[in-house]
């Protein structure tokens, strides 16, 4: 379908539901050896934000007193133009619509294949005097979704770009829970069947219409949009997979193992036969902390029979920029002997600790951050992630000891989890640069400044081999201030123009894997990522490197630089 065409359509959709919008899925860009696919991720849109607002109330009420030049945003608890980072405000309409504007103006004409968008559009259920409806989660999710096709939509008005949406746990009402029954379809995943239907392929609605999965093919890549709210444990709705070893009362298949089952017979084994590759896409990061335990331990094993096959996996839904590796349900494995080793037993406390404090992503969790501490933005930081740093880092130490002592061992792909558009901490997009041929490439985003090691010529990649990312993100604070300036001043001059990379715009860039680590020339392969939480964490000792530096590095971007936000250390 044409992309005026739907906008035409979205408004009478909202009102009635009922006409099907179906479409052709456009081509790829790219025509050379590399490729590049942006990954945006939890928007939460929010269209009763206001600026000048307090952030006690969500971001919602004006204060009574009128607001006067010298009460600044954020610092003194008031909702800035742009957002409220580290608040847990959800998104006010002029960040969706700078990213956006950024998006379409800056990162698609440098070349975009297709759009990884892994849901949670909706706003958070944070404020008992505007409800949450179904209601509501559909009408910001149908603003969503023209605001991605507008972004991506070319001058003969047409949708130029692939877009892969996948549900977030704020998409349903209520949050987390959507119900499964063998063989019939769900109502809400009919309605994102049908407001998706652009870019779902026709012959697999109605199977996303029973199981919220679907997949697209791009430049020999099976793009596999996984619903994870079938292995999420929080998810009241569903029961935990079957066994994996068979034990236990013969149970009917739940809706994880339906969701399982299609990801290796519609995606892993066609990717297989086919000769293809597959990355995938999700909102709930596969962890165990988050997935029911049989439903982890069956993912994580198909994560290891398919390894050839998977490239790449893309999550979002925590709002903090890491990564980690499939690994057993005990997070990070054991000895050679069998037996739990130091850091496994430490996981695993740290695991059970996570387990019962992680917080609800479907609430307003992460406040307060930006409260009144006497004119600046609280140095602590919601215990969760420390706790989740510490677990992270033994986690990348268990494997790059395990690693050193087997070389041969099998260690998988990284999972990336993208920070949020929404400011938890402060926005961030990130666009993948991948290997479209099996050949010589053109070398990463932002290639190495200097090559202190060499590990040998590079190895030409395979197919969808990642190559580099880019992180861009919006320092909010300091926007949203000089916005206020602005108006102070009467100035007519946009503020955003003093941004020195990308004038105009909000967001610049945050860094990219090869500059910020110093990968080695030409490397961004799993045993880069293995190598870097060794030397993160002392395992692997390299001339030059300074372990206190590069975890600094990593905790500040996990948080994505927001200033006076610190992660405890190592």
């Amino acid at each position: 379908m044409r992309a005026i065409a739907l906008l035409a359509v979205l408004p009478a959709l909202a009102a009635a539901l009922q006409t099907p919008l179906l479409t052709a899925l456009p081509s790829p860009q790219s025509a050379g050896l590399s490729g590049r696919f942006l990954h945006i991720t939890d928007l939460h849109i929010d269209p009763y934000y206001q600026e000048g607002s307090l952030i006690a109330s969500g971001c919602h009420v004006l204060p009574a007193e009128s607001v006067g030049a010298s009460r600044k945003p954020g610092r003194e608890g008031l909702a800035g133009k742009f957002g409220a980072p580290g608040s847990g405000c959800d998104s006010p309409l002029t960040l969706v619509n700078e990213t956006m504007r950024f998006i379409k103006d800056v990162l698609r004409p440098k070349g975009l294949d297709f759009v990884v968008w892994t849901g949670d559009s909706a706003r958070h259920d944070s404020d008992s005097n505007i409800p949450r409806t179904a209601s509501d989660i559909k009408g910001i999710n149908l603003l969503a979704v023209k605001y991605l096709v507008e972004a991506f939509t070319s001058e003969d008005g047409e949708i130029a770009v692939p877009i892969v949406p996948n549900i977030g746990n704020n998409d349903i009402w209520p949050h987390n829970d959507l119900s499964y029954t063998p063989g019939r379809r769900n109502p809400t995943l009919e309605f994102y069947a049908l407001l998706w239907a652009p870019f779902i392929p026709a012959t697999q609605v109605e199977i996303f219409k029973q199981t919220g999965n679907f997949w697209i093919e791009v430049n020999g890549i099976l793009v596999a949009s996984i619903n994870t709210m079938y292995l999420s444990d929080a998810n009241r709705q569903v029961a935990d997979c079957a066994p994996v070893d068979g034990s236990g009362a013969a149970l009917p298949p739940q809706a994880g193992d339906e969701t399982l089952a299609w990801l290796k017979s519609e995606v892993l084994e066609r990717a297989r036969r086919e000769g293809k590759v597959a990355y995938l896409i999700g909102h709930v990061p596969p962890n165990p902390l988050n997935y029911f335990d049989n439903c982890y331990e069956t993912f994580a094993r198909l994560m290891l029979e398919y390894a050839d096959e998977v490239r790449g996996q893309f999550y979002g839904h925590m709002n903090i920029d890491h990564f980690f590796f499939s690994s057993s349900i005990i997070p990070v494995g054991k000895t050679d002997s069998g037996a739990p080793s130091a850091t496994t037993s430490l996981a695993s406390t740290y695991r059970e600790v996570l387990k019962s404090t992680l917080p609800d992503f479907s609430s307003l969790s992460m406040a307060p951050l930006a409260a009144k501490t006497g004119g600046a933005v609280s140095a602590l930081i919601p215990s969760w992630i420390n706790l989740y740093y510490h677990y992270l880092l033994t986690h990348y130490k268990h494997l790059a000891r395990q690693h050193s002592r087997d070389p041969a061992s099998t260690t998988l792909h990284p999972i990336f989890v993208a920070p949020s558009v929404v400011p938890t901490f402060n926005p961030g997009l990130r666009v993948f640069q991948y290997n479209v041929e099996t050949a010589s490439f053109r070398g990463p985003l932002h290639p190495p400044h200097r090559e202190r090691r060499s590990t040998g010529s590079p190895v030409a990649p395979r197919r969808g081999e990642l190559l580099s990312y880019a992180q861009y993100y919006a320092d909010l604070e300091r926007w949203n201030a000089a916005a206020v300036e602005s108006g102070r001043n009467a100035n007519t001059f946009d503020p955003l123009e003093e941004n020195p990379e990308f004038p105009g715009y909000l967001y610049q860039t945050a860094y990219s894997p090869a500059l910020e680590y110093d990968f080695a020339a030409g490397k961004f392969d799993i045993a880069e990522w293995l190598r870097f939480g060794g030397r993160m964490t002392g395992v692997v000792k390299e001339k030059g490197d300074d372990e206190t530096t590069l975890v600094k590095r990593f905790a500040k971007n996990m948080v994505v630089r927001l200033d006076g936000v610190e992660v405890k250390d190592w």
